[in-house]
């Protein structure tokens, strides 16, 4: 049973061996000149967009290394056999910032090797001992996969060295070199893979025409390759900036910039990758227009300089002469494109923009999501008297304010509470005249400097306090609307106050810009209430008008308003129509009362002060018919055995104080007479009330 058990576990290790092995096949191509790709560096120009290169430039950064990672080298041995690290911004692509991972690892038995990942003047030069991998994975600034078009130019492929390509059919856009070349190629299958290795057999001298070689690619976002020292010394193989095939010039693409803190330098940038190049293959001329979208009500910035940098950092504007050619267009060119310090880079053209925001221009809410207010451009560049298409970008700016407030002891300065920071969009206003919170043992001196619009820099307000008690004020049964007499324009204000002893205070009263001093409180208890007369203005009624305690030196209490209205006084209230029924004509005269002449009312609604008031009557048109026949007697008022005939005079017929009906003085009646006409009569009495002082 125990032979047969083993005999089983024999056969299954042999099936799982057999899985995993894959014979290789070796085919040898010979020159490089058969591929289908391959070009002479002579009969092509390398495209515009293939030119991006990499480069370590001011804001290149190395992180997540893991294995061995000395003065700028990650290194790869028999006993550390694995290494990485992710370079960040080598160059822009289709202006978006290129990161890129270098991934080594030993093959085989074989010593490994090394690559250049922070120096400048070496960047990704490999120096190779025995054999190792490299990976070249390109990101995007968020980590995710970025595919690109690059060049990769090797002058000195000799015998000394090879490097294999993993499936370089699909790799490979343009493989061009020298004419004549020394390189050959092999290809190694290997299952679905396969390896094609770029060599040298002839002995020549090293960076000989014939040993060099470019390798352009197609859009991908990983290159695999595998670097062989054919030599018993290590070998070198230099990542070359330059290219066989003269490259052409691209435009300049837009890229869009976040700037997270507004009150930094604003600006609309585009990027432009300049191929390093002959003198004889220099630019001519080097035109750009950068035009920022200012289809706003409102707009917020203007264009005001440029400034131009190289990937490595070194300002390059004295090469180029700019010009403001309105608020939002702003072009750049180049005075001498023959200059050596233009090529072999990235060149970062910055337009600075001048911020033109005001309480008078308040940013328009449709430009701003999630706060940041979003400035879109464009570019129009020309190359060589060649117009590159047009390229468009944003940039987006905070767009939110900050103000903070400090609670500052008068005398010293001393902070008495932590400051607090408010914060809103900018050219918003804000209000700071209730941040007075309370402090024991002092009281705020409030100033006029406590509202404005949130800018792009931070604003800082002091609110200051002194020691001692606050000077408090309120008034005390004030309605509002605060009513004032009907005729001397009056009001009794009762007040209540607390402040520092030994100082007079006084009432102040102010309507729009007009200030009036309503009473004096010299040397006033410390807590207290008080009550004065005041009189009002007439251009004051129907406005709002704040009541506040002052002392000498200045300091005012907190501030009551109140909305200013005139006492009511007494109203007279008359029904629409006085009638007196429908009545038959008599046989001898008869006397009718208003059947309704309760509802004439007089109403004293003065709260302020008493009034004295007389009714006045007179007939405007005699009671007549629809046949225009009058009636014979006018309407009577009857005050006990006292009679008033209503004619077109006016005439008293009640004057008093307070409330009362009419009905409760007298009567008004008719009297019909057996000579009447029949009919509807209808007629018009003018009624006038009068008021005056009691």
């Amino acid at each position: 049973m125990k032979n047969d058990l083993k005999k089983h576990i024999g056969y299954l290790v042999v099936l799982i061996f057999c899985l995993f092995i894959y014979p290789s096949k070796v085919h040898a191509g010979g020159s490089i000149t058969n591929l289908p790709y391959f070009h002479y560096a002579n009969s092509m120009k390398t495209p515009a967009e293939s030119t991006f290169k990499m480069h370590y430039g001011k804001n290149s950064s190395i992180e997540q290394v893991e294995g061995n990672f000395s003065r700028g080298w990650l290194d790869v041995s028999r006993s550390s056999p694995n290494a990485s690290a992710l370079i960040k911004n080598v160059g822009y692509y289709n202006g978006a910032a290129v990161n890129v991972r270098i991934v080594l690892k030993v093959t085989g038995t074989n010593d490994g090797g090394k690559i250049s990942i922070s120096n400048p003047s070496s960047f990704l030069d490999i120096t190779i001992r025995g054999e190792m991998g490299v990976t070249y994975c390109f990101e995007n600034a968020q980590g995710a996969e970025l595919p690109v078009e690059t060049t990769f130019t090797y002058n000195g492929l000799n015998v000394n060295k090879s490097i294999g390509y993993k499936n370089i059919f699909g790799l490979t856009q343009y493989l061009i070199a020298n004419d004549p070349t020394d390189i050959t190629y092999d290809t190694e299958e290997l299952g679905e893979n396969s390896w094609t290795y770029l060599k040298n057999k002839e002995h020549r001298t090293w960076r000989h025409p014939t040993q060099a070689f470019q390798l352009s690619t197609k859009k991908v976002s990983e290159i695999e390759t595998i670097v062989q020292n054919l030599d018993s010394t290590p070998s070198s193989l230099m990542y070359e900036t330059g290219f066989l095939a003269t490259p052409e010039f691209s435009g300049i693409t837009a890229t869009n910039t976040t700037i997270d803190d507004s009150q930094k330098e604003v600006t609309i940038q585009g990027v432009q990758t300049v191929p390093s190049v002959l003198q004889s293959q220099k630019m001519k001329n080097l035109k750009v227009d950068f035009l920022l979208d200012n289809n706003l009500k409102h707009p917020q910035y203007k264009v005001k300089n440029f400034r131009v940098a190289k990937f490595s950092g070194e300002d390059v504007s004295d090469l180029f002469e700019g010009k403001a050619l309105n608020s939002n267009e702003f072009q750049v060119a180049a005075k001498n494109t023959g200059n050596n310090r233009l090529y072999d880079t990235v060149l970062n053209y910055q337009i600075v923009l001048e911020w033109v925001g005001s309480k008078d221009n308040p940013v328009d809410k449709d430009s701003i999501e999630t706060n940041y207010l979003k400035l879109p451009f464009s570019v129009a560049s020309t190359v060589d008297s060649e117009t590159k298409p047009n390229s468009s970008a944003i940039t987006s700016v905070n767009y939110l304010g900050q103000v903070t407030v400090e609670y500052l002891k008068q005398e010293t300065g001393e902070t008495l509470l932590p400051p607090e920071t408010i914060s809103g969009l900018i050219t918003d206003p804000y209000d700071l005249s209730e941040k007075y919170p309370e402090i024991t043992g002092y009281y705020p001196i409030k100033e006029n400097e406590n509202k404005g619009i949130y800018t792009p820099e931070p604003k800082k307000v002091s609110h200051f306090y002194k020691e001692g008690s606050l000077l408090k004020f309120s008034l005390v049964d004030a309605e509002n609307p605060l009513r004032v007499s009907h005729f001397k324009k009056q009001r009794k204000l009762k007040i209540r106050f607390s402040h520092n002893t030994d100082e007079t205070i006084r009432l102040v009263a102010q309507c729009g810009d007009e200030r009036r001093t309503l009473g004096d409180l010299p040397n006033a208890e410390k807590e207290g209430t008080s009550e004065l007369q005041v009189n009002f203005s007439d251009s004051w009624l129907d406005k709002d008008v704040d009541f506040y305690m002052e002392n000498d030196k200045g300091e005012r209490s907190n501030i009551e308003t109140r909305h200013l209205i005139l006492d009511k006084g007494v109203q007279l209230f008359l029904p629409a129509n006085l009638t007196f029924g429908t009545q038959e004509i008599p046989s001898y005269d008869k006397s009718v009362e208003a059947i309704n002449q309760e509802e004439i009312q007089i109403k004293d609604e003065s709260m302020l002060e008493e009034e004295k008031w007389t009714v006045k009557v007179k007939e405007e048109k005699k009671l007549t018919n629809k046949e225009n026949k009058l009636f014979t007697n006018n309407i009577e008022f009857l005050v006990g055995k006292e009679i008033k005939n209503i004619n077109p005079t006016d005439q008293v017929i009640c004057e008093g104080s307070g409330n009362t009906k009419l009905s409760d003085i007298g009567k008004l009646r008719i009297i019909i007479s057996p000579t009447d006409f029949v009919g509807e009569y209808e007629g018009t009495l003018i009624w006038t009330l009068e008021q005056a002082p009691k």
